[in-house]
């Protein structure tokens, strides 16, 4: 037996007497993706070895995961980029903890690192895709 939309929402306690809204369906990035690209197996896993790793230059690092952010954002951009946001720091938060761990200078000091990736931005900002697709973020 087919159930009709209303004895649906009947059962359910809604009221159908407004109109029906149009439903979309979106593919958005959510807490999924967020702990997919955390995930230690995935595509080398997402800048955990490589903020461990301090001979490795930010250039071998954009060349590594670039592929990987181009696709996030061709996937998941074109439904809802302001999703995109948050992983887009979350990479950025990551390249931070590498530049701490790689320059003692930089060492526990969060705001410093910080400093720096934003010089590196401004001095290649086509070096990260999310670098192209964002705008330089200031503090």
């Amino acid at each position: 037996m087919r159930w009709h939309a209303d004895d649906v929402a009947a059962a359910r306690g809604v009221s159908t007497l407004s109109a029906p809204r149009k439903r979309t369906v979106v593919a958005r990035p959510g807490n999924r993706l967020q702990r997919e690209m955390n995930r230690p197996g995935y595509r080398g896993g997402w800048l955990v070895y490589s903020n461990r790793q301090t001979h490795v230059t930010l250039a071998d690092v954009a060349r590594l995961y670039n592929p990987v952010i181009q696709g996030w954002w061709h996937y998941h951009g074109a439904f809802y980029r302001t999703a995109m946001l948050s992983i887009f720091q979350h990479i950025d938060r990551a390249l931070e903890r590498l530049a701490r761990r790689k320059y003692k200078a930089l060492h526990r000091r969060k705001r410093a690192s910080a400093r720096w990736l934003d010089k590196m931005r401004a001095a290649a900002p086509l070096l990260f895709q999310h670098w192209q697709r964002t705008a330089p973020t200031s503090e």
